[in-house]
């Protein structure tokens, strides 16, 4: 796994979707550019034919790592910010039951609020959920 810590943030405003891909550990301001990459890449998010709250995130972190506690609550309170505009969040994660474990951490109060927040190991799988009409709640791994 690459120590470089990387994103890359897609969007498909046709689909109100964005996709956020990460690897590596990631550092203070890689973190940085992050959060003002996501508030622009909202900000191009159209409202017509959809409005906030019908966005639907995928965030792979397969090629990522096990963050430190202060990168970790950063980027919780990042996605937390951007909650109500999500309907749908798809966690597409490694098999490491410690990445795992920190990645539900950092969801834990988007579906303690009852959002869509699920996690999954397989990409065909987390996007079947993610578009599909199944129930909001956590669907688990």
């Amino acid at each position: 796994m690459s120590l470089k810590p990387t994103y890359l943030i897609e969007l498909d405003p046709r689909k109100n979707y964005m996709r956020l891909t990460f690897s590596g550990y990631m550092d203070h301001a890689t973190l940085d550019r992050f959060e003002q990459e996501l508030a622009a890449a909202f900000e191009r998010m159209p409202l017509e034919g959809g409005r906030p709250g019908d966005y639907l995130l995928l965030n792979d972190a397969r090629a990522s790592n096990v963050q430190s506690q202060d990168i970790t609550a950063r980027f919780q309170a990042c996605i937390a910010q951007y909650g109500p505009l999500v309907r749908r969040i798809a966690m597409l994660m490694s098999q490491s039951p410690l990445e795992m474990m920190q990645a539900k951490r950092v969801q834990a109060k988007r579906v303690a609020a009852g959002h869509g927040t699920a996690f999954f190991l397989s990409e065909e799988d987390a996007l079947a959920w993610l578009f599909g009409d199944e129930d909001d709640a956590t669907t688990p791994v």
